[in-house]
């Protein structure tokens, strides 16, 4: 827990809002500032329990990235936890549940979610609670944990087929009939409160219709989009354990051990859970488990519509890390078999090596070094841009056709109107139109966007632009710039002044 504390702490202030991070927050600011407490007025397409989280947050610490970011911060911690409690609960072998709890704590994936305000590090926390309550025969904790995931994001169905199949094989003699029973009335408050929300909100659109309708419905990707889905999915793939080639290796240990498993008989033959050959049936059963669920999610996000962004991966960490866990230890007694006189070495080493494996990339998610998580300096400098702008006189008007969701946070509440225009030709149309005014107005255009465009239709006009400030990031290259645009009959007052 340590560890993972530091690896997630060090980072924590590092970076700037990735854009949905910064919608998320604006949203949790709407609540927490009571300017729409049901959030009737924003095209939501999520479950409010994380935003309501995020607005508890800011009215304890105040509004700063830190605070958006805190919640996250104890979910992904408290996973780790989680993760220790349902490898002990599964009893897959001795000292499997400190390894799993390591990969846990040491996944880039993991690491990197943990310090955002992104929606999935509470949603992986609240699985990972429905999984250990579900481990544990309690299935009316586990329906409302799950109920609680569902509050949280909608993806939480996808693990239900997992849910249902380890509370099956963990039911510890009892019938289904009882545990569904259990887990709906655990799960029945938490799905009539969501109802209730939805509508007391009078919103002209369910979150869930306008979930549909962001992310345009689901349903089967062409083939000949499948090798760039392949290749894509393959790419975030290969951090969910570490560096490429550290993830390679534990995959290729996780194939080993299910290559050995599926060899085994059926029953067990009295050796015990804990024999150095083989799992008895139970636990052959949920490591295959936990192997075909993984390999189904990855599929289906292949072969569907699914946009290729690494947070959908988030849930597999933790589930990974109990193959890993399983496949270090089976290792383990394979190479004590060979060297009984070692054996303390092999159990310790099953133990140690996984986590020398994952502090090298650790160290690198710890300091921004993966393409996955929130933004790595893409952003830097946009505090910078907001700070100087909320200087500026009240209805002070900001063109912006690229970072909406962002300004909609880092100038919350500030003295800016920010007019997004669509075209070049309606930033030209609108200028026109306040030809006359003494109002100031500026223009914002990231560095990265070509915006040749845009200036000549500033020029076209009768308007003059003037860079007053410029941003970078932490590459050296530019992050943002800002011009004060004029009327031509208005030049030669100060460029910064009204």
């Amino acid at each position: 827990m340590l560890l993972a504390a530091a690896a997630r702490i060090a980072p924590l202030t590092e970076n700037r809002f990735h854009p949905d991070e910064a919608l998320y927050a604006n949203w949790g600011l709407l609540i927490a500032n009571g300017r729409d407490v049901l959030l009737a007025g924003v095209p939501l397409d999520k479950p409010p329990l994380w935003f309501y989280v995020l607005a508890g947050s800011f009215g304890l610490f105040g509004n700063s990235e830190l605070a958006a970011r805190l919640p996250a911060l104890a979910a992904s911690l408290l996973s780790v936890a989680l993760t220790y409690q349902l490898s002990r609960q599964l009893c897959l072998a001795p000292a499997v549940e400190m390894v799993a709890a390591s990969v846990m704590a040491l996944s880039p994936f993991s690491i990197l979610f943990g310090i955002t305000a992104f929606t999935d590090p509470l949603l992986v926390l609240w699985l990972l609670a429905a999984l250990v309550a579900a481990a544990r025969a309690r299935l009316g904790w586990a329906g409302l944990c799950f109920g609680l995931a569902l509050a949280t994001k909608q993806t939480a169905l996808a693990f239900a087929p997992l849910l249902v199949a380890l509370a099956i094989q963990c039911r510890h003699r009892r019938h289904l009939a009882p545990m569904l029973l259990h887990f709906v009335a655990g799960l029945a408050p938490v799905v009539l409160a969501l109802l209730t929300w939805d509508t007391a909100r009078h919103a002209p659109v369910g979150y869930w219709q306008q979930s549909i309708a962001s992310y345009g419905g689901l349903s089967l990707a062409k083939p000949a989009e499948l090798p760039q889905r392949l290749a894509a999915w393959g790419e975030l793939s290969s951090y969910l354990l570490g560096s490429p080639a550290v993830t390679g290796i534990f995959v290729l240990a996780i194939l080993a051990l299910l290559a050995a498993e599926s060899r085994l008989p059926a029953q067990a033959d009295g050796l015990g859970a804990l024999s150095p050959a083989y799992l008895n049936a139970r636990h052959r059963h949920i490591t295959l488990t936990l192997a075909a669920f993984i390999l189904g999610y990855m599929v289906l996000h292949a072969i569907f519509s699914f946009s290729e962004w690494d947070r959908y991966l988030l849930g597999l960490v933790p589930l990974l890390a109990l193959l890993v866990a399983r496949a270090a230890w089976q290792l383990a007694m394979f190479s004590q078999r060979l060297a009984p006189a070692l054996a303390a070495a092999w159990r310790h080493a099953a133990v140690a090596v996984p986590i020398i494996l994952l502090v090298g990339p650790a160290w690198q998610a710890a300091h921004s070094g993966y393409p996955i998580g929130g933004d790595h300096g893409a952003y830097d400098g946009i505090d910078r841009m907001a700070d100087y702008l909320r200087h500026m006189p009240w209805g002070t008007v900001l063109y912006d056709h690229w970072l909406n969701w962002e300004l909609r946070y880092y100038l919350y509440d500030g003295p800016i109107y920010v007019d997004w225009f669509p075209t070049p030709e309606e930033l030209a149309t609108d200028l026109r139109a306040f030809r006359n005014s003494t109002v100031p107005r500026y223009l914002l255009l990231p560095g990265w966007e070509p915006a040749g465009d845009v200036i000549q239709a500033v020029a076209a006009a009768g308007y003059q632009q003037q860079l007053v400030l410029t941003t970078t990031r932490r590459d050296g290259q530019l992050s943002f710039l800002l011009y004060r645009v004029r009327p031509d009959n208005q030049i030669g007052g100060n460029a910064d002044g009204p």
